[in-house]
This record gives C-alpha cells, structure tokens and sequence, in this order.
C-alpha cells in the first residue's frame, strides 16, 4: 500500500521539499516521493507513470523492500509541457494504488 505521495521539487535526508499542486514551467525537475508499505523482507516492484493531459510519457520501473520503502522518480520539466500532469503509483500486478496530480503553469 502507499503510505505516502507526493509532488515536489527536491528530496532532503529521504523526505520531499517543496510541495505543491502547481508549478511554473521553469521549475526543472518535479519529482514524484512514495513511501510504500509491504510485509517484512519481501521484496517487489513499483511503476511511476507520469501523463501530461492523461496521455502517457513515460514509466519508471521502481524496486522497493518491506516493511515500508522511500523512492522517488522525476521529470526534467521543459516549456513544452505546460498542462494537466498526473502521476500513477501502479503495484507489479497493474493495480493503481494511488494517483497525484498536478499543473504545470
């Protein structure tokens, strides 16, 4: 399950900085922080899948390890990719479990 996931522009000692819902398009980089939950010592994968007006543009493929895991995953954000962005967290089976949107202005 994901505890945790959030947009920002940065990670400190494995926590995210600045938050937000909306960004200028001269931000960089936007990173996507998930913190997971899983039963001890097992080991899995997570997929990032970050769409920029609901289509995708790329999928990051994230190892994680229980019981909880911090990871992150980012895009190099250009004046082209102004509009509505959302970023799924998908289990290995192709479940959603969470999804965060996001503008960029």
């Amino acid at each position: 399950s994901v505890l945790k996931a959030v947009i920002c522009t940065g990670i400190e000692k494995y926590e995210p900085t600045g938050t937000g819902s909306e960004f200028s398009k001269d931000v960089g980089r936007i990173y996507l922080y998930s913190k997971v939950k899983m039963p001890k010592g097992e080991t899995g994968k997570i997929k990032h899948v970050w769409k920029l007006n609901g289509k995708a543009i790329s999928t990051v493929e994230l190892a994680v390890k229980g019981p909880t895991f911090r990871t992150r995953s980012y895009k190099t954000i250009t004046e082209k990719m102004s509009g509505d962005w959302t970023v799924d967290v998908v289990s290995e089976n192709g479940e959603v479990l969470e999804t965060v949107m996001f503008n960029v202005l």
